[in-house]
């Protein structure tokens, strides 16, 4: 849950808005126009709407819209009054209102599709995956009353589904977008997991409401030379649930999916920690791309976000070693490995850059697993590396043949 330390606005920022709010009102009274237009674009505006954003707590508590809409409010307020006499007094009421969110705690349920029921309730990062119970449910509609289309809604999408349980201290719409974007990086720990846990040809697939979808796709083919006739109708989408099973959920921890999760719920990442959950997000989102093309570009940059280097050395050279290192010590695997990584670096690039190359499912499958590799080392040695920086050095000592002995104190010293 979103924790917001709000504090009252300073009397000098309000008094500092209070004049910006009164010019706005005079230029837009000096409008020879009948129709009231404010001037969103206007400098004082924009500086009234980042001095709002840049309150302590108050952007993790309000959208950019509703900001607009209560600024409009007070100036629309103003100009119906005809006068700015009573100007502060709106200002004061706005930020009275805006305050009282402080204590009004939103809870947010998303509907989530792939997931195999029944489903104990289960906590990753910041969201709570579990489904409503019948009590629960009939809260929910007595408070929308006599609303059908509310409660037709609720039956259908939130009644026997498997929700994503969100909790922040914000408005409403504020409050549904941490949840999504607290959502999102559940699953893409979910997807992590899955990678690693099933046949690809199972087509799992888990995602919000619009995510995903199933459908049969129909097409014929017919060969213009000939009387012949033939057709094809395929499911397009998944075909299996991901489930948290018992066998399920202990591979989940050996890959560092909880590890992961318990980092989502730190209040401050170091710059390892970001860049580790970056490439896990790049390396999950490949599982949403339909073309080849685009999972490769996700699973290069999966690995790129870990191994690009921060001196001049050729990217690509880098990028293979760096993998190859970490993940085997034979050297002739080694050169395998790092040739292979290479070529479909280079194939990365042409596509990139000139649109053209084949990629074969073969070159996804090979990168699935060395990611998978990869993203497993990395997780299991989450507290030995502050920056990529100190990654780097890690392989830079394995690659000439080994570490030294007090790795973590000499961590601390680079």
């Amino acid at each position: 849950m979103v924790i917001c330390n709000m504090q009252l606005m300073h009397e000098k920022k309000k008094s500092i808005i209070l004049e910006k709010l009164i010019s706005i009102y005079n230029k837009t009274r000096q409008e020879s126009t009948s129709a009231i237009r404010i001037d969103m674009r206007d400098d004082e505006y924009i500086a009234i709407l980042n001095q709002f954003l840049k309150e302590k707590g108050w952007r993790a508590m309000f959208t950019e819209k509703f900001i607009v809409e209560k600024i409009n409010s007070v100036i629309l307020k103003m100009i119906k009054d005809g006068t700015e006499d009573k100007a502060k007094d709106h200002l004061d009421e706005m930020i009275k209102e805006l305050e009282s969110f402080s204590t009004k705690q939103m809870t947010v349920y998303i509907p989530i599709h792939g997931i195999e029921k029944p489903i104990t309730k289960i906590q990753i990062g910041n969201i709570t995956l579990r489904c409503l119970d019948d009590t629960e449910i009939e809260a929910l509609i007595e408070k929308v009353e006599k609303d059908s289309i509310e409660i037709e809604q609720i039956n259908k999408h939130i009644r026997g589904h498997i929700c994503a349980e969100y909790c922040a201290i914000a408005e409403p719409d504020r409050a549904l977008e941490l949840a999504e974007e607290e959502t999102r990086r559940a699953i893409d720990l979910i997807r992590y997991a899955n990678l690693v846990l099933y046949n690809q040809t199972m087509r799992v697939a888990v995602g919000m409401s619009g995510d995903i979808c199933s459908s049969w796709r129909y097409a014929v083919i017919h060969p213009m030379d000939t009387r012949s006739f033939s057709s094809r109708k395929t499911l397009i989408g998944p075909l299996y649930e991901f489930e948290f099973s018992d066998e399920n959920i202990e591979t989940m921890e050996k890959i560092g999916v909880f590890k992961l999760s318990e980092v989502l719920q730190k209040d401050e990442l170091n710059p390892f920690e970001v860049d580790l959950l970056s490439s896990v997000h790049w390396f999950a989102n490949s599982q949403t791309k339909l073309e080849r093309a685009d999972k490769l570009l996700n699973l290069i940059t999966s690995l790129e976000i870990l191994f690009t280097p921060n001196s001049g050395d050729p990217i690509s050279q880098n990028i293979a070693e760096s993998t190859a290192i970490l993940i085997v010590d034979d050297p002739v695997e080694r050169k395998k490995i790092i040739k292979i990584i290479r070529d479909l670096y280079a194939l990365r690039s042409k596509l990139s850059h000139h649109g053209k190359g084949e990629v074969l499912d073969s070159h996804i499958q090979y990168l699935i697993k060395i990611n998978c590799i990869v993203l497993t080392i990395l997780v299991s040695r989450i507290t030995e590396f502050e920056t990529k920086d100190e990654l780097h050095k890690w392989i830079e000592y394995k690659k000439l043949g080994g570490l030294p002995e007090n790795w973590t104190q000499y961590c601390d010293s680079i």
